[in-house]
């Protein structure tokens, strides 16, 4: 079996859970797209990483967690209890694991997937309950930490009794404040709107002998959604601004909204951000999860650039030119439902539109065109592809979850090839993936197709994003080429 060279964004986690407000489409308005259409979802996002045991242990809001082994495949595992809320958080303390949650108690397990049992809710000294939201706990030494925040006033921190976590032995005070003068704290896509932020979702990561505290702003239902941070001396401050806000955020392309995660150390002494992505077809909160490398400067400031092409695997350096062939790119598919859901929408890039086969194409094929008419040798390398579904069907309480759903990927070697060539097929797959990455076998293709084998609900599966992934086979010869021809052939030129 050939080695996983590369991840690619939005992270492919199988059985991606129910979207926390799905069993309350009838009863809470607040955040769906479309009112009087409420479609269920799913969702993964707030992402924290635990690294014990030669695993990497990641814990996402809406009761699941994965596992894996080499940074880049994750296994599913519910965990017990399944679904506190969102921002679940687990660090390693002692002989064991403490799990919280936003508005949740602290729990105890003696492993890492649990089962977890309630210790009790969280007291300040003077014996006030603390009801959080999106808590993160820091253990420093025999010392432990808990900072907290959404929205209004900021972000909290407060040391922790070590002998019994429930007790806080200093008072909660707020470490950093909402600042409308960081314009991209500001709420809004484009940050217009001064007078509101939520400034949320702390983690604190020690790099050296800083205290580096990473804040989401301004909000996770927009494509502005940002980590940034302040960083100290101290776990509890004072901090000071960093100087290169936000340092991990992405408003374009697939992948937009990053914000709200976690900083994991990851192989060979990497460091990486683990972040939300933004989908946000059906409720404000839809949401899928990415990672990228986090580098820091000699000077300790953090750089970061999530990605949403095929990155080298975790710990590697050897560095990967595999880009998107597909976008936009002559296409043919063998039906769609309306033209507002044809196969170019699986082809624009963006997260808002998708192919709709029709109801009676029993296996449909969305068919892209690499090369141009126009041009003479041009040959890719096919080298990975990236689908990501559209599930209209989702409907729990009536007994429609996801199913696992067949397909397969074919190529020609050249546009005038009678024949397909199949490179990967996936027609029996039993593994239920909303996003699917895999990698290919360096094949040459001047066409790729993607059929529909086995679709278990036929009208109501689209196709958000089909990309393939690769380089030019002959880019050498081809550029040599360009430079001897009179483009008489080329539309282009008038």
């Amino acid at each position: 079996m050939q080695s996983v060279q590369s991840y690619c964004n939005p992270t492919p986690l199988p059985q991606y859970p129910k979207g926390m407000w799905v069993p309350l489409k009838t009863s809470n308005d607040y955040g769906w797209i479309h009112p009087a259409e409420r479609n269920d979802f799913r969702e993964a996002a707030d992402p924290c990483v635990l690294y014990e045991d030669e695993k990497w242990y990641l814990y996402v809001s809406c009761g699941s967690a994965f596992v894996s082994s080499d940074f880049i495949t994750w296994e599913h595992h519910p965990i017990d209890p399944y679904n506190l809320e969102y921002d679940p958080r687990v660090i390693a303390y002692r002989n064991g694991y403490i799990l919280t949650a936003s508005r949740s108690p602290l729990f105890y397990g003696e492993t890492p997937l649990g089962p977890f049992t309630e210790l009790g809710r969280v007291k300040t000294p003077g014996g006030k309950t603390v009801t959080w939201g999106a808590p993160h706990l820091h253990v420093e030494g025999h010392r432990v930490f808990a900072y907290w925040g959404i929205g209004g006033p900021g972000i909290y921190g407060a040391e922790m009794d070590p002998n019994d976590l429930c007790q806080l032995i200093t008072e909660p005070k707020v470490l950093i404040r909402y600042d409308a003068t960081h314009i991209w704290e500001r709420f809004g896509d484009h940050n217009e709107d001064p007078t509101l932020s939520f400034v949320e979702g702390p983690w604190m990561y020690k790099r050296n002998d800083l205290y580096y505290l990473v804040y989401s702003a301004p909000g996770t239902e927009w494509k502005s959604y940002a980590f940034g941070y302040y960083v100290s001396h101290h776990p509890l401050g004072p901090f000071q601004y960093g100087r290169n806000n936000p340092f991990v955020r992405k408003t374009d392309g697939m992948i937009t909204g990053t914000g709200h995660g976690c900083l994991a150390d990851g192989p060979n002494g990497t460091t990486w951000a683990f972040y939300t992505c933004l989908v946000r077809n059906e409720h404000n909160f839809e949401r899928r999860i990415g990672y990228d490398e986090v580098m820091f400067d000699a000077e300790g400031v953090p750089h970061c650039q999530p990605s949403e092409t095929p990155q080298p695997k975790p710990g590697s350096r050897t560095p990967l030119s595999w880009e998107p062939l597909t976008h936009n790119r002559p296409f043919a598919h063998s039906s769609c439902a309306h033209r507002n859901a044809s196969g170019l929408y699986a082809l624009d890039q963006c997260m808002h539109t998708w192919w709709l086969p029709a109801a009676e194409d029993v296996h449909p094929s969305l068919e892209v065109y690499l090369k141009q008419p126009f041009q003479k040798q041009s040959t890719f390398y096919l080298r990975a592809f990236r689908i990501q579904w559209k599930e209209m069907f989702l409907d729990y309480e009536a007994g429609a979850p996801p199913r696992p759903i067949g397909y397969r990927i074919d190529c020609k070697f050249h546009l005038s090839d009678p024949n397909w060539k199949t490179v990967v097929d996936c027609s029996d797959h039993c593994e239920d993936l909303l996003v699917d990455y895999r990698e290919i076998p360096a094949t040459e293709a001047q066409a790729v197709r993607l059929v529909i084998t086995a679709n278990p609900y036929p009208g109501k599966l689209g196709v958000l994003d089909f990309t393939v992934f690769g380089d030019v086979a002959n880019a050498t010869e081809e550029l040599a080429h360009m430079e001897h021809t009179d483009h008489e052939e080329d539309p282009h030129v008038f």
